[in-house]
């Protein structure tokens, strides 16, 4: 396919009645983000442009500007920060347990292993003092714990939340980093053995009095 002939490609920006549909064909968007991915890996994220993913990805800049506005937008679709979207399968509506606590740590390692890979782009380009980098991980980090937050509140109050929240974010990334030092691009595999998550689960249960009395009721409306 040569690289002027990918417009032809795109459907209408509108579906039926008029609904906003996502611009281009999905084989094209892959190969955009594709190259996008290698390229980050390769020169960072603050030294890679627009016009080097379009031309890795064969398109024209007219054609990469079809599918995505800017270097911002091919980021957040590369990234997509998957464990604080993987969280809202976990619904803050009962009260925090160590059952809700366990399926936090399930989420949060099963978000991981999806994004293995960028995860150590990310984590490579922070050592290398790469600002998009650096941001892309406090964002992450923020994202896990307002979500998180939310979960303790249900039996805590808004400090104690925000405390408890900070330390289970912190502590899976503790473990995360550690895991990634240990056993490098085998991370995924020692993610998924239930082993792992049982031994991190019984740190998480010691750092925090769940179940106790008056930890597994709502506080009373005043």
């Amino acid at each position: 396919m040569s690289p002027g002939s990918v417009a032809s490609e795109a459907p209408e920006g509108q579906g039926a009645c008029g609904v906003p549909q996502r611009r281009g064909s999905d084989a094209t968007r892959e190969r955009i983000l594709e190259a996008a991915h290698e390229l980050f890996s390769a020169r960072g994220f603050d030294g890679t442009t627009v016009k080097e993913i379009g031309a890795r990805a064969g398109l024209t800049d007219a054609a990469l500007y079809y599918y995505f506005r800017s270097k911002r937008e091919i980021l957040d679709a590369v990234w997509r920060i998957p464990e604080a979207q993987t969280l809202r399968d976990v619904p803050p509506g009962e009260v925090i347990s160590p059952e809700v606590l366990d399926r936090l740590i399930d989420t949060m390692f099963d978000g991981a292993i999806a994004q293995d890979g960028f995860l150590r782009l990310v984590g490579r380009q922070v050592l290398a003092r790469d600002r998009t980098a650096t941001a892309l991980r406090n964002q992450t980090m923020a994202a896990w714990r307002g979500y998180l937050r939310r979960h303790f509140e249900t039996g805590f109050g808004p400090e104690e939340s925000e405390e408890m929240a900070d330390s289970l974010a912190m502590l899976i990334l503790g473990v995360y980093l550690n895991t990634q030092i240990d056993h490098g691009a085998a991370l995924a595999d020692v993610f998924r053995e239930q082993a792992f998550r049982d031994r991190v689960k019984s740190m998480a249960h010691t750092m925090f009095p769940l179940g106790t009395p008056g930890a597994s009721e709502r506080p009373c409306a005043q």
